[in-house]
């Protein structure tokens, strides 16, 4: 598949602690609950060049570091893509149907959030569906810093200050205040949880063409450039 389950050989160790260490039990989430419209079909359903879909490459990077996965949908089933992670896999994979009123990916954190609460988990470790150079060794940093200091939100930023909320680790606790923005029909990220309460992980600038994500056609075609020129190397 092509994420890789490990940049190192000890990548899956030094992120064990994130299933019951300091900052207690992961949940892994993937967002791909939104209507791809720009793109015209299915962004989760994209496939890199050996035809594994964007999801499943998402999955299996979530897999090399924590055990339990979710996907947030609105519709969807997925069932093939699912199947064949799950086969990698010796953690749990289940959807989670977000039924808010398409208010983007607010709903389905605050969806991740509720389900996550409600099965004990301490947070979820959140990534877009639509982000295929995301490394493992971004999420790695990302788990250590909350770690060492578990903040209701922990995300990447880039040198500019810009945010990431969807490269994130989001604790249960911050699910009141989500809530609390969805009643009142503000559904920006940054603003669910004040900036007080969020913790950064600094990006270097040549990672930061990493977290590209992909709305287009034209997006699409530009990053599947990128991942052939990796391969040719």
């Amino acid at each position: 598949m092509a994420a890789q389950l490990s940049e190192t050989g000890t990548a899956k160790a030094r992120c064990e602690s994130s299933k019951a260490g300091t900052g207690g039990k992961l949940l892994g989430v993937v967002l791909a609950g939104g209507r791809s419209s720009r793109m015209g079909r299915d962004k989760a359903l994209l496939e890199l060049g050996n035809g594994t879909t964007l999801l499943e490459h998402q999955l299996v990077l979530l897999a090399s570091l924590v055990q339990d996965l979710a996907v947030s949908v609105r519709g969807r089933e997925y069932g093939e893509p699912l199947a064949r992670v799950q086969q990698k896999s010796t953690g749990s994979i289940r959807l989670l149907e977000d039924a808010t009123e398409e208010i983007g990916p607010l709903g389905g954190i605050m969806t991740a959030l509720e389900a996550a609460q409600q099965e004990g988990f301490a947070a979820i470790l959140v990534v877009s569906c639509d982000m295929p150079l995301l490394t493992q060794g971004i999420l790695i940093r990302l788990l250590e810093a909350w770690q060492r200091q578990p903040a209701l939100v922990t995300a990447v930023q880039e040198v500019s200050g810009r945010l990431h909320p969807l490269v994130a680790v989001w604790r249960v606790q911050a699910l009141g205040c989500v809530q609390q923005a969805v009643r009142r029909g503000d559904y920006a990220l940054r603003r669910a949880v004040a900036m007080g309460a969020w913790q950064t992980v600094s990006l270097q600038p040549h990672e930061e063409a990493l977290l590209v994500n992909i709305n287009t056609p034209q997006d699409w075609l530009a990053v599947q450039g990128l991942l052939e020129g990796k391969q040719s190397c």
